[in-house]
């Protein structure tokens, strides 16, 4: 019996050190296919990793336009193309273009010496994108435009941004457009103008033209009393100059929003409707 026993006892270790072989094993190359799992699938990272991205230029010239980057897309900075019909691209590289920079399509600008140097050649019409929302100081100076659209985006325009322009007729500025800079269609040929309620702030002699007729305006805005002032503006000159009392009828009639008429350019009475 005790031979027995102990032939059983032996055979019962042998079982147990078998099982815990092959569990062993089993663990081993249960973690070395982990281990070369990983390693392949963090090969395949890093050679996903390392292909290389383009990047989008800061800066740069597309084909007339100069431009460069601000926070919500491009900005035109220069234009150097002949003149005359021109588009203005709503995207350069896939990046919206969003602004038009100071002097961009200026006639003349101020050189480094100070001196007054001409640009490219005038242009008499242009294509502004929907992108756009801000148009700058000085913007399309001096040019032959005799009519423009402002797309509906456009929330301010600069000082002097379409002053010296043979702009005509009627100019309807769109709805969100916030802030009316100085001079900005000072010297154009306007006889109509419709200002949207989302207007706050018109800068001195804004539209001064000794043609405007009709102006329809909204409620309570704060106007200079020289934004619609009679003058005609000639290559900078005034040839033409008389107080058109706008803003006085405006200002006592309670600044109320409507569309103010005058029987023609030389009188002073207007009249709501």
């Amino acid at each position: 019996m005790n031979h027995v026993y102990i032939f059983k006892l032996v055979w019962l270790h042998v079982i147990i050190i078998v099982i815990a072989f092959t569990f062993a094993s089993c663990k081993s190359v249960l973690s070395n296919n982990s281990v070369k799992m990983t390693i392949e699938e963090t090969s395949t990272l890093v050679l996903v990793q390392q292909q290389p991205v383009p990047p989008i230029p800061s800066n740069g010239i597309y084909k007339d336009f100069q431009y460069n980057q601000n926070s919500m897309g491009y900005t035109i900075t220069h234009y150097n193309g002949p003149g005359g019909v021109i588009e203005i691209p709503a995207e350069i590289n896939g990046i919206p273009v969003t602004i038009i920079g100071d002097n961009a399509f200026s006639r003349t600008s101020f050189g480094s010496s100070g001196d007054l140097v001409e640009n490219s050649g005038k242009i008499i019409s242009v294509t502004i994108p929907d992108s756009v929302i801000s148009i700058g100081t000085y913007a399309f100076y001096g040019n032959s435009l005799t009519s423009v659209v402002i797309p509906d985006n456009v929330a301010s325009i600069g000082d002097w941004a379409f002053y010296d322009n043979p702009i005509t007729g009627n100019l309807a500025l769109p709805n969100g457009l916030t802030s009316i800079g100085h001079n900005a269609f000072s010297g154009n040929r306007l006889t109509s103008i419709i200002i949207p309620d989302s207007v706050y702030f018109i800068g001195e002699s804004a539209f001064d033209s000794y043609q405007l007729t009709s102006i329809t305006i909204g409620a309570n805005i704060h106007i200079p009393s020289t934004a619609f002032m009679n003058i005609d503006r000639r290559e900078g000159r005034i040839t033409y100059f008389k107080e058109s009392n706008f803003w006085n009828v405006y200002n006592s009639d309670g600044r109320l929003a409507g569309t103010y008429n005058r029987p023609n350019a030389n009188s002073t009475s207007w009249t709501r409707q």
